[in-house]
């Protein structure tokens, strides 16, 4: 963010200014504004801004709001003095060309603009401060152009002054994330681009505006005209590395690459034989998470250090950390029905690291093509201001000109295939555990009354095709059917007036969407833990009841006929470990959540459930079919002093 005063100068080039904190640029990864950041957001949610459907319902310290409320609260001296509000890109144009020219990209993704919506309404910039709205308009005023476009010509004094003919064309500015796309190629819907350098960019191509989770936004013509660009990323890449090889390296790698005239990171890099036994598993979270969730508090974390653990084990542990990252937040979009086509990649890391790469292909599980260029965004920008210039007229004509057409192909490593799903499971568990909708992350938030009742909503997934057949489902990742969805929001209906405060489900699909379906009238962040999945029956899974239920005295027979001499063979689950795992969910999660929260929702299945209800109600193994649990079925438990009891069931709630 740059400030300017009424006469085109930078604050920091005023009299007396030039250390003044907030009269200086504060870059993109300036995060001392969070707490206007998170004063926002609270205000936004609340009066349910549209513009949150095109910012994955967050805002980030590190757009231009939070940064002017902070000059505002901190500095009104300085304050008082501005006149315009830039990005950096905005900032040059302007003082190349002399004309208030804005970039859609900038508008768009840090500034809370949109083509249709405008800046965010009266009520909501007034509601943060007296008089901000008129302010903040004023501030951000300029025509916006599109990528591509011609901001002005070049000044003439510059022209002269640089030895340069006249009537020069300088394009609209636009981020250098944004720019590498055009490098590469990747402007069509499905192509999903990687800036990996300091941080990393994910852009992602799509064919229609709509509202999307876990991304810094959503914008029409943000970075291609013609296409929605979605724009995501990550907040530690290079600079995580650069950290871990400085700090924590050690001296004989140091020394070994100077020996050898190579980087310490290729020296780590040739020590790693084995990639997918890695036992060390992070999260990159060093600079906090830019998205999925979003959140720049949040900070790194590593498990499964052993006395064994060398140097190069915690080095792929952060690359792998990065891969899983990005992977988190293409399945994000792919959940939410953005086609990923093509994964491509640029920047200064594709060449320098390319077991980085190859990670990536591996725990993304796809083909990523690495453009062989360093210098995308520079390039990138070249192709945009050829197109300003009149040199050609569209992306595609430009890239056929001037892109890059040679890639190197990381292909995933099939062999290995199900080690790398298991590494990627596991990091997402680790990022579900410490991120801020934790149960780790409980402690510090709000005491609640030790005389209250938490009262927790137990919830069975819809109806799913598989139920309506009557095949055993077991851990088989079978998604909810119309009926099941129809089911959802009758009871999303019932529930929307209860006050949750934190939601949790199982991570299989016919549990994550029937979840999600319940909390549309909620802004609760969901989380999800293993131990909520259903029974594992192996190689039964798939088969109709009726084809089970013909081989008496099987073990699904017994399962489900006399569950008390169910004994399950091969590498099937039993009802021991089951009954375990519904006791460590409720003692490691429910029983510590009633210090903190009066209402929650669990989203499970049918023999999950069983476990925690059956012995509130008093019911042995041999019972244990004897509860009815229909889709979408909800029992309403109360918790307090960490005992259980049975409150409402499913009929007592409509």
């Amino acid at each position: 963010m740059v400030l300017l005063a009424e006469d085109g100068r930078a604050l920091s080039e005023l009299d007396g200014w030039s250390e003044a904190a907030h009269a200086r640029v504060k870059l993109w990864k300036y995060h001392r504004a969070q707490e206007k950041a998170d004063e926002a957001l609270n205000l936004a949610s609340n009066l349910q801004e549209p513009f949150l459907g095109r910012t994955g319902g967050s805002i980030s310290c590190e757009w231009m709001l939070p940064k002017l409320l902070e000059v505002r609260d901190e500095a009104p001296e300085i304050y008082s003095k501005i006149d315009l509000a830039m990005d950096l890109c905005e900032f040059l144009t302007f003082r190349l060309t002399g004309q208030l020219v804005r970039s859609i990209g900038s508008l768009s993704y840090k500034c809370l603009w949109a083509e249709d919506l405008s800046f965010p309404e009266r009520t909501f910039l007034n509601g943060l401060r007296a008089g901000f709205y008129e302010e903040y308009c004023h501030f951000l005023r300029g025509d916006v152009r599109k990528p591509g476009e011609c901001a002005g010509m070049l000044r003439s004094e510059l022209t002269k002054r640089w030895g340069l003919p006249e009537q020069i064309p300088v394009a609209t500015g636009m981020l250098d994330g944004h720019t590498s796309l055009a490098t590469m190629g990747a402007f069509k819907p499905g192509d999903a681009a990687l800036i990996v350098g300091t941080s990393n960019v994910c852009t992602v191509q799509d064919r229609k505006l709509q509202e999307l989770k876990d991304v810094c936004g959503v914008a029409q013509d943000g970075m291609v005209t013609g296409s929605c660009g979605i724009d995501t990323g990550q907040s530690s890449t290079g600079n995580m590395l650069g950290w871990f090889v400085e700090h924590m390296a050690g001296w004989q790698i140091h020394r070994e690459a100077e020996e050898r005239k190579i980087s310490p990171h290729q020296v780590l890099a040739e020590r790693i034989q084995k990639p997918w036994e890695n036992k060390v598993i992070a999260v990159d979270w060093w600079s906090g998470s830019r998205n999925a969730p979003c959140d720049l508090t949040l900070r790194g974390s590593m498990s499964g250090l052993e006395m064994d653990t060398k140097t190069e084990d915690i080095y792929l542990a952060l690359l792998q950390a990065i891969a899983c990252g990005t992977g988190t937040i293409l399945e994000s979009l792919s959940g939410q029905g953005v086609e990923i086509r093509r994964v491509l990649a640029t920047g200064g890391i594709t060449e320098k690291n390319p077991l980085l790469m190859q990670e990536y292909a591996n725990l993304l599980r796809r083909d990523v093509l690495v453009a062989k260029t360093a210098e995308g965004p520079a390039l990138g920008a070249a192709m945009f201001a050829a197109m300003a210039a009149g040199i050609y007229t569209n992306i595609q004509e430009t890239y056929d000109h001037m892109g890059i057409h040679d890639f190197t192909v990381y292909k995933p490593d099939e062999i290995h295939r199900a080690a790398y799903e298991e590494l990627y499971r596991k990091n997402k568990h680790l990022a579900m555990l410490i991120s801020n909708d934790s149960i780790l992350a409980v402690i510090g938030r709000r005491a609640k009354s030790r005389g209250e009742f938490m009262k927790i909503y137990l919830v069975r997934h819809g109806q799913t095709d598989w139920n309506y057949q009557k095949k055993i489902q077991g851990q088989q990742d079978v998604d909810i059917n119309e009926q099941g969805i129809r089911q959802a929001e009758k009871l999303a209906e019932i529930l929307k007036n209860v006050p949750f405060e934190y939601a949790v489900c199982s991570p299989l699909t016919r549990a994550h969407h029937t979840a999600e379906i319940l909390l549309k009238y909620h802004s609760v962040p969901l989380s999800y833990d293993e131990r909520l999945k259903e029974i594992y029956l192996g190689k039964w899974e798939g088969k109709t009841h009726k084809e089970v239920m013909t081989q008496e005295k099987n073990p699904v027979w017994q399962y489900f006929h006399c569950p008390e001499n169910y004994h399950p063979d091969g590498d099937m689950e039993s009802l021991e470990k089951l009954y375990r795992r519904g006791e460590a969910f409720v003692r490691e999660v429910l029983f510590p959540l009633e210090d903190h929260y009066e209402t929650i929702l669990v989203v499970a299945h049918g023999g999950l459930i069983r476990t925690i209800l059956n012995p509130i109600v008093g019911y042995s193994v041999h019972d244990f079919w004897k509860l009815p649990l229909e889709n979408c079925s909800t029992e309403i438990l109360e918790c307090k002093d960490r005992q259980l009891t049975l409150s409402k069931k499913t009929e007592e709630i409509a």
